[in-house]
């Protein structure tokens, strides 16, 4: 559901990526003066519009199954309704083409990297950053968290049942794609994202607040849908468990992080 909610949620997420990547935008070297840039599955356009913000010399376009943009953009920028599933009309047009949290939304991961593949022009870079959907501490608090536990379970239901990916962070759903594609020096970082204030590090503390914040916001928006559509859940089982995950994330109790990773690789 494209409301305020979930675009609030989008907004506050972009701002713990950047903390979280020390305010980089993207990790693949690319130029300075990049001319052409895309941004896949845009959302609200926030990465786009500071990327074009960064990058005046380029020509930067945001693409979206919905146009939830706002109208005030840099003049360099302008966004386009699209479907990433289907086929795209883009060849050898880009140097650089970016993604972020698509998990659930690309129903063929092979096929999503052999269109960024074809989109690109040679020496052209392909990145992605995907969120995983399981909660994870290095000391176990998470684990007395009952719904932070089922949240994994969940998505792997929902994505048993739909036929799209939820585990793509823990399945190399993004480097095996792209080898296969024939990208070249692919490169991968894992992050972890704090989920709370629980880290001593006040950057990562920051980071913690706007990614619980970022949650916080939307679980309902996350949840019910597939809860309910997929899984068959009742309406009211959904909110329940969205509560109990958002009391779970308020207490504090677990020292839990999302991990993040990146992946970006090179057309030859």
């Amino acid at each position: 559901p494209n409301d305020e909610r979930q675009c609030e949620a989008l907004d506050i997420f972009h701002h713990a990526f950047l903390l979280l990547l020390k305010g980089s935008l993207c990790l693949a070297p690319i130029k300075e003066n990049v001319q052409n840039a895309l941004e896949v599955g845009t959302g609200t356009g926030i990465w786009a519009i500071d990327f074009a913000d960064e990058h005046p010399s380029a020509q930067v376009i945001g693409t979206d199954i919905s146009l939830i943009q706002p109208e005030w953009v840099p003049p360099n920028l302008q966004f386009q309704l699209d479907d990433a599933n289907l086929e795209w009309t883009f060849k050898e047009r880009f140097e650089f083409i970016y993604c972020r949290r698509m998990v659930g939304s690309i129903t063929d991961w092979d096929e999503f990297a052999k269109n960024a593949f074809a989109a690109l022009q040679p020496g052209g870079y392909f990145e992605c950053h995907e969120l995983s959907m399981s909660f994870r501490s290095d000391d176990k608090t998470h684990k007395n968290c009952e719904s932070m536990i089922r949240w994994e379970d969940f998505w792997k239901d929902v994505g048993n049942k739909s036929g799209r990916s939820f585990t793509v962070v823990e399945d190399r759903r993004l480097e095996k794609p792209m080898q296969l594609a024939g990208f070249t020096d692919i490169k991968t970082r894992v992050y972890k994202m704090p989920v709370g204030g629980w880290p001593k590090d006040p950057r990562l503390k920051k980071v913690g607040l706007y990614t619980r914040a970022a949650l916080d916001a939307d679980l309902e928006g996350l949840v019910l849908r597939p809860a309910v559509e997929v899984l068959g859940w009742s309406f009211k089982e959904a909110i329940i468990f969205a509560a109990q995950l958002r009391k779970e994330l308020r207490s504090g109790k677990a020292h839990a992080y999302l991990p993040l990773k990146v992946v970006f690789g090179q057309k030859p």
